[in-house]
């Protein structure tokens, strides 16, 4: 399991579409599940296959990505 907290979210957009390839390669190479934290929706859509959005400390909602 790898924690990625905001990973991308001081980058510009070409080391950010870098580094999200990477994980998407490393999540499907070693299998693996990524936790991706992030305000970012671009970065759901291209690396995730679901997501929970929080919202006050809770969760608000559970979906399959939609890449």
């Amino acid at each position: 399991m790898l924690l990625c907290d905001e990973a991308t979210s001081a980058l510009d957009p070409h080391t950010t579409r870098t580094i999200l390839d990477l994980l998407a390669s490393l999540k499907q190479q070693y299998g693996f599940t990524v936790i991706l934290v992030t305000h970012a929706w671009d970065a759901v859509r291209h690396v995730c296959d679901r997501v929970v959005l929080l919202e006050r400390g809770g969760c608000r909602k559970r979906a399959a990505s939609t890449k």
